[in-house]
């Protein structure tokens, strides 16, 4: 089964980096030829034919999501969820991933988080670590991804 996990999102603008940071962690830990991962930050749809030659079975899109959980929450959305719903900034980017992959599941693991002003540092009320842990966790309960790589700080 071939799986991609792409983080979104903004660098300038905070907290809404996280799915782009979480995503160069995992990178660094994860020893699985089956899994792509992709930084997009805001343009997911760039990607689009790298995704396409690499013929997922399974898309995750890791993003901060206004949802009711306290902050660092992580909860994993089907994509039909994040668009009814407008949870998520990137809504309109990831909405072209269910038209351009239709047969393919695609799921959002969103991040609550604090503040989507502009900067480039996280809130000091997201711990980084303990974040990636927990999509780490879903990851490798949702799709058994096989992680093996030293991470390196």
């Amino acid at each position: 089964m071939r799986k991609i996990v792409i983080g979104i999102g903004n660098p300038l603008k905070k907290d809404d980096n996280i799915g782009n940071l979480i995503v160069d962690k995992l990178k660094k830990i994860t020893n699985d030829d089956n899994i792509l991962f992709i930084r997009a930050e805001t343009n997911p749809e760039n990607f689009i034919s790298k995704i396409k030659s690499f013929d997922p079975n399974i898309i995750y899109f890791i993003d901060a999501v206004d949802f009711n959980k306290e902050i660092g929450e992580v909860k994993v959305f089907k994509i039909d969820d994040v668009l009814n719903e407008s949870l998520s900034t990137h809504g309109i980017s990831v909405k072209v991933f269910k038209d351009f992959f239709p047969d393919t599941e695609i799921y959002v693991v969103g991040i609550k988080v604090e503040d989507i002003g502009y900067g480039e540092e996280l809130s000091k009320s997201l711990k980084l670590d303990d974040i990636s842990n927990k999509v780490k966790n879903i990851l490798y309960q949702r799709v058994k991804l096989h992680y093996g790589k030293e991470e390196k700080k």
